[in-house]
This record gives C-alpha cells, structure tokens and sequence, in this order.
C-alpha cells in the first residue's frame, strides 16, 4: 500500500507529565473521521478525560483499562475482531458488533461503535508491565522481597523486541 492509499495518521507523541498528551489525543472525538475514539489506557489517568472542556464530544470516547501486559494482547485481538465488522454493510453487522463490544463495554451501552482512533495511553506503562512480566514480577504485587530477578542487557533488548512488535502491531490495524 503507497500512504496516499491508507486514510490513517499513526502517531507517537512524548512530552511530559502534564504536558496535555492525554487531552489531545482524546479531542480526536471532535474530528467526526476519527469516531469513535477508543482509549487504551494503562497509566490510571482516566480522570483527565472526565468533565474536560478541552474534549467537546467525549461521549464518543471509550477507555480500556489494562493493568497486564496480556491484557493489551488480548484487546488487541478484541480490535482485529472489531475492524472486521465496522465498515461491514452486512444486515446483521451492527449486532455482531454490540455482542461483541459487549465483551468489553457494560452490556447495556447499546451504542454501536466503529472505533477508527485507538490510543495507548501510556507505552511507558505499557513497557513497564511488559518488563514485569519478563522478570515474572507481575504476579508477585508490591513485596518482592529480596528474591528477586533484576534485569540485565537480554531482559532490555528482549523487552524492547516484544514492545516494537506490539507497536508494529498496533499501527497495521485497518
């Protein structure tokens, strides 16, 4: 595909903590091409969404709540699901899609979504979970003790190979 072909803007955007990435990314909702908008956010900073005068149409916005570095994989597995049947103009599309978004949405939201703009909402976070897991440190909670893995240069290179391929991932959904 040339990128005069693909109608998509993929992005990265670092700035920081404060600095407004969050509001940002969520006023895609005020683009009507960018809805629905679809935060993925593994920081815990929801509440810069709520009540934000700077997101006009936040009632077009949804937040997943990640907290696992498996959780990630599967939304984004829910996501392939999902761009299936959005632009679908079969008869029963909009049902596949409201069973489906039901797997992740309260079951009596009944508005249909067609998530165009999907924001990882924080890679940092997103990395860190992914290191933990590495470390086998994400089932062990806040006492670690002193028994614990401490990564070196193959944990890093290994963590940063999963986390490129998650991003590559991410950028090559339709």
């Amino acid at each position: 595909r040339s990128d005069r072909e693909v109608p998509w803007l993929n992005m990265l955007i670092y700035g920081a903590h404060g600095a407004g990435k969050s509001t940002l990314l969520a006023s895609a909702t005020d683009v009507e091409e960018m809805n629905d908008v679809l935060i993925i956010a593994a920081e815990g900073g929801e509440i810069v969404y709520e009540d934000n005068e700077r997101i006009a149409n936040s009632d077009m916005l949804d937040i997943i709540k990640v907290e696992r570095i498996e959780q990630l994989q599967k939304v984004y597995e829910f996501l392939k699901a999902h761009i299936s049947l959005r632009d679908s103009t079969a008869a029963d599309a909009d049902a596949k899609l409201l069973k489906l978004q039901s797997m992740v949405l309260p079951e009596d939201d009944t508005r249909v979504r067609r998530w165009r703009t999907v924001v990882l909402d924080s890679l940092s976070e997103i990395e860190a979970y992914n290191l933990a897991k590495i470390l086998n440190l994400d089932n062990i909670g806040l006492d670690a003790g002193e028994e614990f893995e401490v990564a070196g240069f193959a944990e890093f290179r290994r963590n940063n190979h999963i986390i490129l391929r998650m991003v590559r991932q991410f950028r090559d959904l339709d």
